[in-house]
């Protein structure tokens, strides 16, 4: 087994495809219990937008909505009723929703914030937001997708810079760039994009990182 610094290399982590030594892994371990909840959200939100993407969802559900089944919700601004098509993500707060209504020449589609009533934002301006409008729903969902990989990729990006700070300041001069670069790779997994043969398209966060330096709103 390998050694460094005198300490075996040994410990695995997710992501990471080499070993940590026992102190690099309890550096990692004292920055991931700081990020691990971003971590997860990343992860779910990920999931969500592959199960939509890859599972050909919105197709199915736009054939689907022809039965008049669907729920119906109202927006004031312009007023117009839509019905929900499709959940795309599940957030905290409410919900992303592909929405359609009837404007006579055909079909037109929404891409729909939904949050729920008792939620700050839907007090002050209401709980019903249309995020973007048009008539090809999978078209509609893709953009929409892709916007989003971009935040997660940003957000994720942002809470490595987090971790790094953490790492920097208790490694007591030692080497710290196979923890920075194993806390990097796992949120690089956590949103990477697959791709339908399987193959993951992935932007490496480290780099993003390093290039922008700054830090961003955890919005969505």
């Amino acid at each position: 087994m390998l050694k460094r610094s005198g300490e075996l290399c040994q410990y695995c982590v997710p992501g990471f495809a080499g070993r940590l030594t026992e102190s690099e892994h309890n550096l990692y371990l004292e920055a991931l219990s700081v990020v691990k909840k971003q971590l997860l959200e990343l992860s779910d939100f990920s999931h969500q937008l592959h199960k939509v993407s890859e599972g050909h969802e919105v197709g199915k559900a736009v054939s689907a909505s022809r039965n008049g089944d669907e729920p119906i919700l109202t927006t004031q601004k312009p007023l117009a009723s839509w019905k929900v098509v499709n959940r795309i993500l599940k957030l905290e707060l409410g919900s992303i929703l592909l929405c359609s209504r009837d404007k006579g020449d055909g079909q037109d589609y929404a891409i729909i914030r939904r949050f729920r009533p008792q939620s700050l934002y839907a007090k002050a301006n209401g709980a019903i937001v249309v995020l973007a409008q048009g008539n090809d729903p999978t078209l509609l969902v893709q953009d929409y997708i892709e916007r989003v990989r971009h935040t997660l990729r940003f957000m994720a990006s942002d809470t490595v810079a987090r971790a790094q700070e953490i790492i920097w300041k208790n490694s007591n001069g030692r080497g710290v760039s196979r923890v920075v670069r194993a806390i990097s790779d796992q949120f690089n997994e956590a949103v990477v994009e697959k791709i339908g043969t399987g193959q993951n398209r992935s932007v490496s966060i480290l780099t993003e990182n390093q290039r922008n330096g700054v830090r961003f709103m955890r919005r969505m």
